[in-house]
């Protein structure tokens, strides 16, 4: 008999001219097998055939030699099989002329048990498909690794798909398809919309037809936080009683920064500050928190450059936030004729006090404001105390009656560091 032929999903087995016997690789049962086969003898035909199934290679451990006529599928049932038993199935054909032969099939793998999982974790890279945290941020890929094993039968074929989750919602935002053999995938277009979280299902089926189904464990979509969102301050304290500039102190040891910041899908923070008075840029990294102090030496009169940007859990970072911080301690001076510098005046009907105090103070690089007390005593203020003005002047509602015989007068200038000179008058009288 010559065979001839083939089924689908089956192991083949064919030497010239001798039966091709359909028999699937793998089997998920333990107590069934089929077996099909297909011959041909042209010259006196095919007047029977007898098969059996056993454990070895032409054996019949589990099925005897039984003659089936010119069936071609029969099936094996009530057997008692235990996981990864391999099954041989035997056929024997026999034609009009009186002629037999036999041949036995590749092995069958009993497979009872589904692939397992080996990985399976959110990614941003099929090329260097590392894990990533919880977070992926707004515009990054996403995608997933899958690696499924099954030591017994194989597996057959992978596929993924991912879902969107906001709130209690889940939507399909990608239908399964098949995941390639590399066992990483990328969805482009996926994270547009903060907030939501994705997740990938990833499903396997071996070569028995069983399948294996996991989730991965998802990330949520987060924005990359501005240079604007930071708010990034300078917070070192003041020296003096009297507050200073946004930018400028006059403390030659700490430097102190703070920020406003978002930590979702933070993983760190870098903060750098640079200046001609340093050699080397001082850089540290920091966990996801809201301010930091450099204990480092400065150089009075330097200006520092602070930079602050935020690494995210996907490797996306921020763009950096920027200060500029000057450090200068020289505090208002008095002029040398500071005395003749002070000037007072009534106005119309005596009813208010003009003050004036032109040049009375300098300083080299910084504007000054000005804290301007008046009193019937020395040293007290119990007519006005501690106004402030930008001006080296001010009209206070003060009447001629009020001062009696005279007037003391008390101006402080401030400098944007903070640091003050004063100067007291002897009494006046306007």
């Amino acid at each position: 008999p010559c065979w001839n032929g083939d089924t689908s999903d089956a192991a083949v087995l064919s030497h010239g001219n001798r039966p091709t016997h359909g028999l699937p690789s793998s089997s998920s049962s333990a107590s069934r097998l089929d077996v099909h086969w297909v011959v041909e003898d042209p010259e006196s035909g095919i007047r029977g055939y007898q098969w059996a199934l056993g454990l070895t290679p032409g054996g019949d451990q589990l099925v005897p030699f039984t003659a089936v006529g010119q069936q071609t599928t029969v099936s094996a049932t009530g057997l008692w099989l235990a996981h990864n038993d391999h099954v041989f199935a035997t056929v024997v054909a026999s034609n009009y002329a009186g002629l037999d032969t036999k041949w036995t099939s590749e092995s069958v793998v009993v497979d009872l048990t589904p692939p397992i999982v080996v990985a399976l974790y959110d990614t941003t890279s099929s090329i260097d498909p590392h894990p990533v945290g919880s977070y992926v941020t707004q515009g990054s890929p996403y995608g997933v690794f899958a690696s499924f094993d099954d030591p017994e039968s194989g597996i057959e074929k992978c596929e993924v798909s991912v879902s969107a989750l906001t709130g209690v919602l889940s939507t399909v935002v990608r239908p399964f398809e098949v995941l390639s053999a590399s066992g990483a995938a990328v969805f482009p277009s996926l994270t547009s919309t903060t907030g939501k979280k994705l997740v990938s299902v990833v499903r396997c089926r071996n070569s028995a037809g069983l399948f294996h189904t996991a989730a991965s464990t998802g990330v949520t979509i987060v924005p990359v936080q501005t240079a604007a969102d930071f708010q990034l301050r300078l917070v070192t304290p003041a020296s003096t009683s009297h507050s200073r500039n946004a930018s400028i102190q006059s403390d030659l040891h700490e430097l102190a920064v703070a920020w406003d910041l978002d930590i979702l899908g933070v993983a760190y923070l870098e903060l750098l500050v640079a200046s001609a008075a340093l050699s080397v840029p001082y850089t540290v990294q920091l966990e996801p928190v809201t301010s930091a102090t450099t204990n480092m030496s400065l150089t009075d009169g330097a200006i520092y450059n602070v930079s602050l940007r935020a690494v995210y859990e996907d490797g996306v970072a921020s763009q950096p936030a920027t200060l500029q911080v000057i450090v200068d301690t020289m505090p208002p001076t008095l002029s040398s004729v500071a005395s003749s510098n002070l000037a007072a005046s009534w106005g119309v009907g005596d009813s208010s006090l003009q003050i004036h105090w032109t040049s009375m103070f300098q300083h080299p690089t910084q504007a000054l404001r000005y804290e301007l007390s008046v009193g019937t005593f020395p040293g007290t203020g119990n007519l006005f105390q501690w106004v402030s003005t930008a001006e080296e002047s001010l009209t206070l509602p003060i009447t001629k009656a009020q001062t009696g015989s005279g007037f003391y007068v008390a101006v402080t200038a401030i400098a944007e560091t903070g640091l003050s000179a004063t100067f007291s008058s002897s009494v006046l009288s306007a």
